[in-house]
């Protein structure tokens, strides 16, 4: 296979690879599609210069889910901050919703 089709077919594969993500973490209110997309470019440039391109796909796929899962935990610990905030002001259970 010559190089110029290996890239071409990595470069469909780190679409779909885009497009997976973005499905996945689309009902993630805490993660925009912006930050899908800004953490899939920072891992396509990190091994943008990998001696064997065919693992590239995976090895974005990996790091940017590792990414968004931290993005998504951090802010779920920030969330639960904020109600636990909130709950205390209002002289209640951090889970009370009454």
């Amino acid at each position: 296979m010559s190089r110029q089709r290996e890239r071409s077919q990595i470069a469909q594969q780190l679409a779909a690879v885009e497009q997976r993500l973005l499905s996945r973490y689309r009902d993630r209110a805490n993660i925009a599609e912006d930050q899908v997309r800004e953490v899939v470019t920072t891992f396509k440039s990190r091994l943008a210069d990998s001696r064997v391109l065919s693992f590239l796909p995976i090895l974005v796929e990996r790091g940017a889910v590792r990414e968004l899962e931290r993005l998504c935990n951090e802010h779920a610990g920030d969330d639960a901050a904020e109600d636990a905030e909130s709950a205390d002001v209002a002289g209640r259970a951090p889970h009370d919703r009454s």
